[in-house]
């Protein structure tokens, strides 16, 4: 039997118009991708109390530690696959963050109970991108 990822509206950080529908692999991939580009505590602001982990990776660009040195994107792999792993629908996940061209990018592989899934999340510090889905 099919496990039911649920269904919610499309979108990153804006809602498209007119709204398109997701639902399966795709909703879970980006409901994932979302958790990347939230910063910490946001969902308590707003009056949101069920637990949400997430970090927004756009803050790195701007910090003050060089994203080409190797040990920052290794904690930032360990991060993000921390707060994705709080999804009680992803039964193991593989992150890989680069950092070119001034562009961070978030690579993540995952299992789910239907099986794999994929996606790519890239940031140049002010926008974040959807760049490949299930």
């Amino acid at each position: 039997m099919p496990t039911d990822y649920g269904t919610d509206v499309l979108g990153l950080d804006d809602i498209d118009d007119p709204e398109t529908v997701v639902s399966g692999e795709l909703n879970l991939a980006y409901a994932l991708a979302r958790r990347l580009i939230t910063p910490t505590g946001a969902m308590l602001e707003i009056g949101d109390t069920a637990p949400y982990d997430s970090i927004d990776i756009r803050l790195w660009m701007g910090a003050r530690f060089s994203l080409l040195d190797r040990t920052m994107l290794d904690d930032l792999q360990m991060q993000a696959r921390q707060v994705l792993t709080q999804d009680e629908r992803v039964a193991s996940i593989t992150v890989l963050a680069t950092f070119a061209s001034g562009t961070l990018s978030v690579a993540v592989q995952g299992f789910g109970a239907e099986g794999p899934f994929s996606f790519i999340v890239a940031t140049n510090g002010v926008t974040a991108q959807f760049l490949r889905g299930p």
